[in-house]
């Protein structure tokens, strides 16, 4: 049996859950670097440094990178699991964006390095080799979990470009 849900709230869900996700995905970032004692500017998708020529080792970037990739990883596993218990359908969406976010950081890989891009260098591996760990990874949460909620290819479709759209927008703050 399919979900009876209003579109305008699957959007409304859809639409946070991706900008939740990209906060706290940067978020993380942002206590790598606290962490390390590295002084940074946090803005609400960026972070900055006080000091740019600052050097930084290879180890701590790992640390900085993989803090956010980690989190989106951790964010779907506890998802997974929490949907395997309860049957809420925001859960699957809090995949699908946790998927969707790290599914758009590989495509821009082409373009510029994105957090798995830069891990891969650092590790000495082809660029893409974390990025498709990780997506394969995330992505097979989700396939795995399709079952545990049944959304209709058109609910489906609302979520992805609800995400799609959230994360774009959330890109594109500058404060």
């Amino acid at each position: 049996m399919k979900l009876k849900i209003k579109i305008p709230t699957l959007i409304l869900i859809s639409f946070s859950a991706g900008w939740i996700t990209y906060f706290l995905h940067e978020v993380f970032h942002w206590f790598a670097y606290s962490f390390l004692n590295i002084e940074t500017s946090f803005k609400v998708n960026t972070i900055r440094l006080f000091q740019k020529e600052q050097f930084i080792s290879d180890h701590k970037f790992l640390m900085i990178y993989g803090s956010g990739v980690c989190f989106t990883f951790l964010q779907t596993v506890c998802c997974y699991i929490l949907l395997k218990k309860n049957k809420f359908f925001w859960l699957y969406i809090f995949l699908i964006a946790a998927f969707e976010l790290r599914f758009i950081a590989a495509i821009l890989n082409f373009f510029s390095p994105s957090d798995e891009g830069k891990i891969s260098l650092i590790l000495g591996l082809p660029l893409h080799s974390v990025s498709l760990i990780v997506v394969g990874g995330i992505g097979w949460l989700v396939y795995k979990s399709r079952k545990n909620i049944t959304f209709s290819k058109k609910q489906i479709l609302i979520v992805l470009g609800a995400v799609f759209v959230s994360i774009y927008m959330f890109s594109l703050i500058n404060i």
